[in-house]
């Protein structure tokens, strides 16, 4: 159900989380010009085809980031995370970008050399479990045979499937959660939802102007966003239906199975007599009983979409930055350099009359970061260590200014940290989490020695 959210609540994340630059370097830190002077020609295949089916793009060239001292420091937990996720370290990693498409999310990789596709396929393409290790076998070495036992759900069968030329990898059966991983050549490859990477490597579509120059800007810059605001809203619209379509599929076939089930109970009915007949009768009676049940509870359950009820929620609570991710295209281009981090974002609407509306959610994301930027250090205990940051981000964001040109407004933001700035957060960051594992210590219940006696509850057990 989450997956299903994500199109709504990424659009506003994305645009929010890119303002905070100096903080999310594994995922942020624009520079230049929101619009290139050169060619918007995408420089690679998969570059063109995203141009033709993704609704958002996130590209980072992760070497400006790992090899940055600030940014390396205050992303170091995010770095490992990252590194697993992809299969191998991110030093090793070029580039990275991000994509919604038709069908789900893709991460396409491009490698500093070539990589080792055997290993990735199998670090990457995952079971309905994950890749993980089936039970131990019995100590008396026998296992019972049950043919009613079904496939081993912990058993993952890498299976083949082409795509206009490439080869999808997944596992056990496809469906629209099945994961995928495509080898694009020696140091490039893609994985994700099979049924996005089916539907961005054998995309037809027209690539858009605006997000061919998008893609275009990421061979100049660190980082890259772009959001198309019209595919987005499509791609939105396509979820709900997808979602709706598949809880009348569901019905559908309980309805049916529920219909044969009760028609092979009358018949065997009909062919025994006696007390045989009379204990199916009252088998057949409860059956139904839970039937009607089930069948009451999958109409509330229909009627009551919960995954619509969050994603209504998601676009009351980023309401204000709409008119930024449903405009025609907001690009965000950014840089870490020298120990300089800037960014500079251009909202396009479709028309002359959104321009109030896009300066307005604009401005009201600056203060939000602004203020946000003085406010999680000393509120929340994850960005404790980063309090060394918050007056130099703040400041940043106060001075930054929006202006319009044509049916675009744009905006820049330039920090420079000093000399000693990574050395603090550092240290920043060592303390808070210091601080974090003594309380966690002193939260852990004492230890138990006597095998006789309780175990004294912890304080969240009280």
């Amino acid at each position: 159900m989450l997956r299903r959210l994500v199109p709504c609540a990424l659009a506003a994340l994305a645009l929010l989380g890119v303002s905070v630059a100096p903080w999310l370097p594994n995922d942020l830190t624009p520079r230049a010009e929101a619009r290139p002077d050169a060619d918007p020609e995408p420089s690679t295949s998969q570059s063109k085809l995203l141009a033709s089916e993704a609704a958002i793009v996130l590209s980072l060239r992760m070497g400006d980031f790992t090899g940055d001292d600030l940014m390396k420091t205050i992303f170091a937990d995010l770095g490992e995370e990252l590194s697993m996720r992809y299969g191998l370290p991110l030093t090793e990693v070029e580039r990275s970008t991000v994509a919604m498409v038709r069908g789900g999310t893709v991460r396409i990789i491009q490698t500093k050399k070539a990589y080792d596709k055997d290993k990735l396929v199998k670090d990457l393409v995952k079971g309905p479990f994950g890749n993980v290790e089936p039970p131990p076998p019995p100590k008396d070495g026998k296992e019972e045979k049950d043919k009613d036992k079904g496939p081993d759900p912990f058993k993952v069968e890498i299976k083949e499937k082409k795509v206009a030329g490439k080869t999808v990898y997944y596992a056990n059966e496809w469906n629209r959660w099945t994961t995928g991983f495509v080898a694009i050549d020696k140091t490039t490859f893609a994985f994700g939802e099979a049924g996005a990477l089916e539907n961005l490597f054998g995309a037809k579509g027209k690539a858009s102007e605006e997000m061919s120059t998008a893609l275009a800007a990421a061979d100049k810059h660190s980082l890259v966003l772009a959001i198309d605001g019209k595919r987005l809203q499509a791609l939105m619209k396509q979820e709900r239906q997808d979602r709706r379509r598949e809880n009348e599929e569901q019905k559908k076939k309980f309805e049916e199975d529920s219909k044969k089930k009760d028609k092979d109970g009358e018949s065997k009915d009909k062919k025994d007599n006696g007390e045989a007949s009379s204990r199916r009768s009252a088998r057949a009676d409860k059956d139904r009983e839970e039937k009607d049940k089930d069948k009451e509870k999958a109409k509330d359950d229909d009627e009551d979409d919960y995954s619509e009820g969050f994603e209504a929620l998601f676009e009351i609570i980023f309401l204000p930055y709409k008119p930024l991710y449903t405009a025609k295209l907001a690009l965000v281009t950014g840089d870490v350099k020298k120990k300089t981090y800037s960014l500079k974002a251009a909202v396009t609407v479709e028309k002359k009359e959104d321009l109030d509306d896009a300066e307005t959610a604009l401005k009201s994301l600056l203060y939000t970061v602004r203020e946000l930027a003085v406010m999680l250090p000393r509120q929340e205990q994850d960005f404790a260590g980063l309090k060394p940051l918050s007056a130099a981000v703040a400041l940043a964001f106060k001075g930054a200014t929006v202006e319009r040109k044509g049916e675009t407004v744009s905006t820049g933001v330039s920090m420079t940290a000093p000399d000693d700035l990574a050395k603090k957060v550092r240290d920043g960051i060592a303390a808070a989490k210091k601080k974090r594992e003594e309380r966690e210590k002193k939260d852990q219940p004492p230890p138990f020695k006597d095998k006789d006696k309780e175990r004294p509850p912890s304080k969240d057990e009280k």
